[in-house]
C-alpha cells in the first residue's frame, strides 16, 4: 500500500513539474519529500532515483548546473549497492548528467557520464532482449 503511496506522491510531483509554472515548485517539492520518504522506508529504489531527477530538473532550470549534477549523484549514492536491476533508469540519470557537463563546458566530465550511460543502456537492452527470449521459449 505504501508503494502505492510513493508512486502517487511522485506522479504528483511529476505533473507539477510538467505542467505547471516554476512558481509551483514549492508544492512539487512537499510531494518529492513525501516520495523519498517512503521510499526510503521501503525500498523503492525507482522512486527515489525519479524525484531526485525532478529536484535536478528544478536545478537546471534554476542555471544552478553544479547543483543539478550534485543533486543527481546524491540520488545514485543512495541505490548504491543496489542489487535490483534499474539500467534504465541509471542510464537516464547518467545521460542526463551528461548534459549538465556540457552546460556546464565539462567536456570530461560529459564524456565520462556518457560512458556511464551507454554501458547501462547496453544492460537495458540486453535485460530486455533476454525477457523477450524468454517470453518467446515459455
Amino acid at each position: 500500500m505504501k508503494s502505492n503511496t510513493a508512486a502517487a506522491a511522485l506522479n504528483t510531483a511529476n505533473i507539477y513539474f510538467q505542467f505547471f509554472p516554476y512558481s509551483f515548485k514549492d508544492s512539487a517539492t512537499k510531494y518529492i519529500d513525501m516520495a523519498i520518504g517512503i521510499a526510503k522506508k521501503t525500498n523503492l529504489n525507482e522512486v527515489i532515483l525519479n524525484c531526485y531527477g525532478i529536484l535536478s530538473e528544478y536545478a537546471i532550470q534554476e542555471g544552478k548546473f553544479n547543483d543539478a549534477e550534485k543533486i543527481l549523484l546524491e540520488g545514485l549514492s543512495q541505490i548504491d549497492g543496489d542489487i535490483m536491476k534499474m539500467a534504465v533508469t541509471k542510464a537516464r540519470l547518467y545521460l542526463a548528467l551528461s548534459r549538465i557537463a556540457e552546460k556546464k563546458r565539462d567536456q570530461t566530465g560529459a564524456l565520462n557520464y556518457l560512458k556511464e550511460y551507454i554501458q547501462y543502456n547496453k544492460e537495458a537492452f540486453d535485460q530486455e532482449k533476454m525477457a523477450t527470449i524468454q517470453k518467446i521459449d515459455g
